[in-house]
C-alpha cells in the first residue's frame, strides 16, 4: 500500500487485503527467524498481483509460513500469487481453484515435513478445468509425504518446475493426469525420494536433469546417478543441499529459461537443483 504499513503477523495482512486495503507486497521482516500461521480465510478478487516475500536472503534464515488451514480455493481461483523467500511446512494445500488468466508462483521456496496421503495434505493442489498457470523456480522439496496432486476434468493447465531439488519425499506426485502438454521439468535434481514420477508420460515431460532412476523414459539431457553428491551426508538446514564441486549436476543443465541466480541470490552459470556449486 502507498507509504507502507505494519501488521503483527502475517494473517492481520492478509486479513487487510480481504477488506479491501491495496497491499502490493507483504514483506515478512525480522532479526531471527520467525514462524508466522498462513490460516486466514480469503475470497476477494484483487484486480493486481499480491507478492508475498520474505526479506531473509540467506535460505537457513527464511521466514516459515506454517499451512495447516484453510486451502485458499476461491483466494487463488481469483488471483495471481507470488511467494518468494519462504519455507513452507504443515499439513494443508494450496488449492489452484479453476483459474483463468490467473499465475501461482513460487520462487526461492522451501517446501519441508508436510504430513499426510490426501491430496488436500498436499503441498499445491492443482484442480478444475481452467487454464490454471503455476511455476516453481529455486525452489528445495525434502521430507514431505506428498507434493503435488491433481484433479483435472479438461484443458492442460501450465506447470513449470525450474532448478528445483527433490529430495527424501515420500511421494513428489499423487496421482497422474492425461493433460501434462503443457507440463515442464528442467534442470532439477530428484534423489532418494520413494516414488518419484506416476507414469512414464510424466517422466517425458523432465528435460536436462539429474534422477536416481533410470532415464530410459525420460526426456533430452537427463543423466541416471544414486548420488547426487550434496555438500552434506546428513542434511538438515537448506544449505546442506548445496551440490558438491564434484557433483554430477555441476556441469548440466541449460541456461535458456533457466534463473540467473540461485535459491539464495547466488550467480548461476550453469547446472541442476535449487543451489549452484
Amino acid at each position: 500500500m502507498p507509504g507502507g504499513a505494519d501488521f503483527p503477523n502475517l494473517n492481520a495482512a492478509l486479513v487487510a487485503v480481504e477488506s479491501g486495503v491495496r497491499i502490493d507486497i507483504i514483506l515478512l521482516v525480522g532479526s531471527v527467524q520467525h514462524s508466522y500461521p498462513m490460516t486466514q480465510y480469503m475470497t476477494s478478487e484483487l484486480g493486481y498481483t499480491l507478492v508475498i516475500r520474505g526479506a531473509e536472503t540467506d535460505p537457513d534464515k527464511f521466514p516459515i509460513i506454517q499451512r495447516t488451514s484453510q486451502d485458499y480455493y476461491n483466494f487463488l481461483g481469483r488471483n495471481s500469487v507470488r511467494f518468494e523467500n519462504l519455507i513452507f511446512e504443515g499439513n494443508t494445500a494450496f488449492d489452484s481453484g479453476d483459474p483463468t488468466g490467473r499465475l501461482h508462483s513460487f520462487k526461492n521456496c522451501i517446501i519441508r515435513n508436510f504430513t499426510g496421503t490426501s491430496n488436500a495434505n498436499s503441498f499445491y493442489l492443482n484442480q478444475g478445468g481452467g487454464s490454471t498457470e503455476a511455476e516453481f523456480i529455486n525452489c528445495l522439496f525434502v521430507n514431505n509425504a506428498r507434493v503435488f496432486a491433481f484433479n483435472r476434468w479438461n484443458s492442460h493447465p501450465t506447470f513449470r518446475v525450474i532448478n528445483c531439488t527433490f529430495d527424501g519425499n515420500a511421494q513428489l506426485f499423487s496421482n497422474t493426469t492425461p493433460f501434462v502438454n503443457n507440463f515442464s521439468f528442467m534442470n532439477c535434481i530428484f534423489s532418494n525420494n520413494t516414488i518419484t514420477f506416476p507414469d512414464n508420460t510424466m517422466r517425458a515431460r523432465v528435460t536436462h536433469s539429474l534422477t536416481s532412476e533410470p532415464i530410459s523414459a525420460y526426456g533430452t539431457g537427463c543423466v541416471s546417478s544414486p548420488h547426487p553428491r550434496y555438500v552434506e551426508e546428513t542434511r538438515t538446514n537448506p544449505s546442506d543441499w548445496r551440490i558438491a564441486h564434484d557433483s554430477p549436476a555441476k556441469n548440466m543443465g541449460v541456461t535458456i529459461g533457466a534463473p540467473f541466480d540461485d535459491i539464495a541470490g547466488n550467480l548461476r552459470y550453469w547446472g541442476a537443483g535449487c543451489w549452484f556449486e
